[in-house]
């Protein structure tokens, strides 16, 4: 292959943008984390809705945060670690 022949193929391939296997595996990303969220969340609302002493103990822990840290989500977002039942059950539901 010239140099003029590679030139001309490398502006047909990228005329019309960002070549299509760049699109795809951009999209491909975006729709494996949103599935992935949305899988940790469903198992974890599955399991904490099997064990309503999980559900009284995860709610225990949302009212102490709420109540310690403000009702608001910027007054919440910075109490990391005031959630340590919660994280394990996602941390969990990450792991099904």
């Amino acid at each position: 292959m010239t140099r003029e022949t590679w030139e001309r193929s490398a502006k047909e391939r990228h005329a019309g943008g960002a070549p299509q296997a760049v699109i795809d595996e951009l999209l491909g990303f975006l729709i494996a984390g949103a599935d992935t969220t949305a899988c940790s969340i469903t198992w974890t609302l599955l399991e904490l809705a099997r064990s309503e002493a999980a559900q009284a103990r995860a709610r225990a822990e949302v009212d102490n945060l709420y109540a310690e840290c403000g009702e608001g989500v910027w007054d919440v977002y910075g109490c990391e670690g005031s959630t340590p039942f919660l994280t394990q059950c996602l941390l969990e539901a990450h792991r099904l």
